[in-house]
């Protein structure tokens, strides 16, 4: 299945309404249920996903799919009768079972390569509140409350693949790219690609192929000293990739829009704010009972 017919566009993807200059700052709406609150939370519970996963090892797709799956959770759920600490489990669980696992990434996973290990996981997570025992059984039983809150749609598209796809395209076309550069351009992929499930609503309000255009351009800004003409051969190769019948003028600006959006998102104080606000609620639930 690809992108367009899947349920991922049908029901998880609602486009941004633009302001008359298209820069990108429209009035789109947020759906959460609670509001910026919910929001910070759920931040918060993606960035908890990218930092656990990334400890842990576990595959990129796993790790990305983990985080759409509490993205989507807190879009559609209302906060009161969850428990984000646990969602964050759960939703490392789910992914490991969704996601197909390669071989040679397969650390820390069960099942023939699939399914993440919750006994390692647990272990990892446990505190003097809840044992690992505990925290495995919860997170395990807390899965079909997750699968509700995603209306079971667990096929996930990443902006990660586009992205790395264009790189690949321009090494092809004779680009030269010296290992170490090439290096660090796929690391700033993979940050800004994590980013996206963080920063505002970029997840609901954009393709992942336009997203991974965007994290592909905004990336090669880090390599301006050393190649100074990466940017633009990599928006060549972006904006050749955009259907004949768009209007690629427009394309690009709302690309660059968008790319100035996820860098300002991407602020270290941005996930600070986003962490307060989940301490804040989880002492105040812990208080409640």
């Amino acid at each position: 299945m690809d992108f367009d017919n899947s349920t991922q566009r049908r029901r998880w993807t609602t486009p941004r309404k633009q302001s008359h200059d298209d820069t990108g700052n429209g009035d789109g709406v947020s759906h959460f249920s609670d509001g910026d609150k919910a929001k910070a939370i759920a931040r918060a519970c993606a960035k908890k996903v990218l930092d656990i996963g990334e400890v842990m090892k576990y595959p990129r797709n796993v790790i990305l799919t983990a985080m759409a799956y509490v993205r989507r959770y807190y879009r559609a759920e209302s906060l009161e009768g969850s428990d984000p600490s646990l969602m964050i489990v759960t939703a490392l669980y789910l992914a490991g079972k969704v996601e197909e696992v390669p071989p040679d990434e397969a650390a820390g996973y069960t099942l023939a390569q699939r399914g993440v290990n919750m006994d390692a996981l647990s272990q990892r997570l446990a505190s003097k509140s809840r044992s690992a025992a505990t925290l495995k059984k919860e997170s395990i039983d807390n899965e079909m409350k997750l699968l509700v809150g995603l209306n079971f749609d667990l096929l996930c598209f990443h902006p990660l693949r586009t992205a790395l796809g264009y790189v690949e395209e321009l090494t092809r076309s004779g680009a030269s790219i010296a290992d170490p550069d090439l290096a660090v351009l796929k690391k700033e992929i993979w940050l800004r690609s994590s980013a996206c499930y963080l920063v505002e609503d970029l997840i609901f309000e954009y393709p992942p192929g336009f997203l991974g255009g965007v994290c592909a351009y905004s990336s090669a800004g880090k390599l301006a000293q050393q190649l100074p003409d990466l940017s633009r051969q990599l928006m060549d190769v972006i904006i050749k990739a955009v259907p004949a019948d768009m209007n690629r003028a427009v394309v690009e600006k709302r690309l660059l829009a968008v790319v100035q959006t996820l860098e300002h998102g991407m602020a270290d104080d941005k996930d600070k704010e986003a962490a307060k606000v989940y301490d804040s609620y989880m002492i105040q639930r812990r208080k409640s009972g």
